[in-house]
């Protein structure tokens, strides 16, 4: 109803191949159009003609690139099927710099509430903080490169760079790995920043910080936002689809023949439980490309 109430003209559905999406957009816009992704002769992706506008997925483009493509969609005519037939107006190669002329800046309230945090943790003000986010969603754990392994990188960070302070960034539900990580690491202080900001507020902490290490999700993309310099670990999702964007990012990927293992077209449901792409990075490489990002 409150929806509804908005009187909404249309709406894009960014979802991958979501039943729900679909049916929330038809409920909240009956009247106006409704754009997102059909599966067409995609067997089991049912989505309904809740649609009114049927973008086809291109599973071979860049995620960046597939957006945008739902932007294009506005303009075409609805009738074509695949939906949209046309050149696109918006190509964009990963890890090229951003199309636009973009330069995040924090409030200075985010920016003066991590000053706090960082004094209440008595962090000296020359040390160089580097963000460990060692998470990922629940939705797919196979993107979690080992916490040993994590602690091996740290350790070998610091005894090479001593001046470096470790700051652990997460969800409030992913408290328990930085604790595991402490116990790994009993000989260096851990500041644990999970559970702790909110998304403006972690984007300021991105300014402070010269160096993000983090696993295949949400905040290697903020880093780019933030020109944070990132090393991300990929395994069974390929960084030809899902890099971020910019050109401050250090990829690390095996590209073994079974990767990538998930997609939207499988609901990111995988038969792997190893992980043995992701694990197959070593410590080595890791430490050596987070020097070279410093």
């Amino acid at each position: 109803k409150k929806l509804r109430s908005l009187q909404l003209g249309g709406v894009i559905d960014c979802e991958g191949f979501s039943r729900a999406s679909a049916l929330l957009s038809f409920l909240a816009c009956p009247h106006g159009f409704r754009l997102g992704w059909h599966p067409y002769s995609i067997p089991n992706l049912y989505r309904g003609n809740l649609l009114t506008h049927r973008v086809q997925y291109n599973p071979h483009q860049h995620a960046s690139q597939a957006y945008l493509t739902l932007v294009d969609a506005l303009w075409a005519d609805p009738s074509q099927e695949p939906f949209p037939q046309q050149p696109s107006t918006s190509a964009l190669p990963p890890q090229a710099p951003l199309p636009f002329a973009f330069n995040y800046q924090s409030d200075e309230a985010d920016l003066n509430y991590i000053d706090s945090q960082l004094k209440e943790y008595a962090i000296a003000k020359d040390s160089e903080l580097i963000i460990v986010n060692p998470n990922s969603s629940d939705m797919l754990p196979l993107r979690r490169w080992p916490l040993e392994s994590y602690a091996a990188v740290l350790r070998e960070l610091k005894k090479q760079r001593p001046q470096l302070a470790i700051v652990v960034t997460g969800t409030s539900s992913e408290h328990q790995g930085t604790v595991k990580l402490k116990e790994l690491l009993p000989e260096m202080p851990i500041y644990d920043f999970t559970g702790r900001t909110t998304l403006p507020q972690l984007l300021a902490l991105y300014k402070k910080c010269r160096l993000l290490l983090t696993n295949d999700s949400g905040p290697a993309h903020l880093a780019s936002i933030a020109k944070l310099p990132s090393v991300v670990l990929y395994g069974p999702e390929t960084p030809a689809l899902f890099s971020p964007l910019g050109t401050k990012t250090k990829i690390l990927y095996e590209n073994w023949i079974c990767s990538p293992c998930v997609s939207p077209y499988n609901g990111k449901n995988s038969l792997c439980k190893s992980g043995a792409c992701l694990r197959s990075i070593t410590v080595e490489k890791v430490v050596q490309a987070a020097l070279e990002q410093l």
